[in-house]
């Protein structure tokens, strides 16, 4: 597949300067400004227990925290997230076990 270079914001552990993005679909290596590299994936998670956007809320709130986790889109009809992550610090089933400790039932559906 084609490969993409693209200017963005750091999500966490990243200073204020731009970082630059090249990767595929599947996988993006994101070079901070200083030299650091870390893989970037997308895990869908299948999230039980959610009844309002309370929880939704929780969810997108506390799951950030969490070590390699960089952005996390909660769809609560669909009861599922969209994580991305750093492979190189958390995987996929960490995720879902992640959600478990917040407070949720967490699955994951595709990593």
């Amino acid at each position: 597949p084609a490969r993409r270079v693209e200017k963005i914001q750091p999500d966490s552990g990243a200073d204020s300067s731009q970082v630059s993005t090249v990767g595929s679909d599947d996988v993006e290596l994101t070079i901070l400004s200083g030299g650091r590299t870390s893989d970037r994936r997308r895990a869908e998670i299948a999230i039980s227990g959610m009844t309002c956007t309370a929880c939704v809320a929780n969810v997108e709130q506390n799951l950030p925290k969490v070590r390699g986790i960089l952005k996390v889109a909660v769809a609560l009809i669909a009861e599922k997230a969209s994580v991305e992550y750093d492979m190189t610090q958390i995987s996929g089933h960490e995720i879902a076990e992640a959600v478990d400790t917040i407070g949720y039932k967490g699955s994951l559906i595709e990593d």
